[in-house]
């Protein structure tokens, strides 16, 4: 038997920024989102104290892929709420079967969108988790997670870029492409997006290919979810706070009653 819906902090660290948040079993309340490189101890009180206002909660759930942060972390939110937070990791409860030879080295983020889409979307599923990294997540039709893909993140591309030449400038992750590029600007703009969505149609079309997942539920999360879909012929479905409710989900399945 799950807990009664109660409410719970949660907090998950990125590689560029960090998303809180309260889950109170009906829906992901008060978000708040800042830059991961904001990691004074008084950027993160701020950031809690807005979360949390008036709220009482009982407990919090810490998912991180940047370890040097945890401490940090974990210390202001027990100052905050009492208490240690749950910090996600593959030991705990998921309600997914993990078929996957070292569950260790699945990030974070990866199995809180996993517990996430099984329990919201049911399986199979396909979760594509747009931020820093491009991360996509299989949950078969019997209920297991075997594996996927990780690829490079649009912003990490279009920076790569501009960091490793000498003229090409960087470009804003926005606005719509031209037919043909006349300037170096548009041109990189063109090869970014329309070249993003043949990396994501492929390996979208490759997983469902070669792991027999026939009429698949397609999910996509991240902060540039909305962005590099624009256009596509596929059927995903965005749900920016997938990862939150995955966390809240993972609260409840460890506190069983």
């Amino acid at each position: 038997m799950l807990i009664p819906n109660k409410n719970i902090i949660l907090v998950d660290i990125g590689n560029t920024s960090i998303s809180v948040a309260i889950g109170n079993g009906k829906a992901i309340i008060n978000v708040a989102r800042m830059d991961t490189n904001q990691d004074s101890p008084g950027a993160i009180r701020r950031v809690i104290r807005k979360v949390l206002r008036n709220i009482k909660v009982t407990g919090g759930v810490l998912c991180s892929v940047v370890p040097q942060l945890n401490g940090l972390w974990n210390r202001e939110m027990t100052i905050a709420i009492g208490q240690r937070p749950f910090i996600v990791n593959h030991r705990l409860k998921l309600g997914v079967k993990l078929a996957y030879p070292k569950p260790g080295s699945i990030g974070a983020d990866r199995l809180a969108n996993i517990c996430g889409a099984f329990h919201k979307y049911g399986h199979p599923v396909l979760v594509a988790d747009f931020g820093t990294a491009a991360t996509f997540d299989v949950i078969t039709s019997k209920g297991s997670y075997i594996g996927g893909v990780i690829a490079p993140g649009l912003r990490l591309m279009s920076d790569y870029m501009a960091d490793r030449t000498a003229l090409l400038p960087r470009i804003t992750i926005n606005g719509t492409c031209p037919g043909i590029g006349r300037c170096t600007e548009d041109a990189m703009r063109i090869g970014a997006f329309i070249g993003y969505r043949g990396l994501i149609r492929e390996i979208t079309e490759y997983l469902i290919k070669h792991n027999d997942l026939g009429h698949i539920t397609l999910i996509a999360t991240g902060g540039l979810a909305t962005t590099v879909l624009k256009g596509i012929n596929l059927r995903f479905h965005i749900d920016q706070n997938l990862t939150l409710y995955g966390l809240y989900r993972i609260f409840q399945l460890n506190n069983a009653q």
